[in-house]
């Protein structure tokens, strides 16, 4: 697959620190911002900040869109290919123990 110069350097970061260590980092970092707009509505008496108006830095937004990019991009786990070989599993395992159901009640 073909990709963009940024893509495939958000897809060799991610496959550099590992997926489960990218999805840490990637909540770590909307925790982080989360926790500022807590606060920061704490201290007024009107809840009145949100993502849109909190102050981020640059290198945040940054490195939150390249693990975002680089996710999607490595995560195999939910592709189409993927969602359909688990339904046929859960189907052959249901087949299954119908028939050892079946067969226990004929004997």
């Amino acid at each position: 697959m073909l990709l963009l110069q940024d893509e495939q350097k958000a897809k060799d970061f991610v496959l550099a620190i590992g997926e489960k260590r990218a999805n840490r980092l990637l909540n770590l970092l909307t925790f982080r911002i989360a926790l500022r707009i807590r606060k920061a509505n704490e201290a007024c008496s009107v809840a009145m900040f949100y993502e849109g108006n909190i102050r981020v830095a640059e290198w945040e937004t940054n490195l939150i869109h390249d693990l975002k990019m680089g996710i999607c991009l490595t995560d195999t786990f939910n592709t189409p290919l993927a969602a359909k070989e688990r339904i046929q599993k859960r189907i052959d395992e249901r087949k299954a123990r119908a028939a050892l159901r079946l067969a226990a009640q004929a004997a």
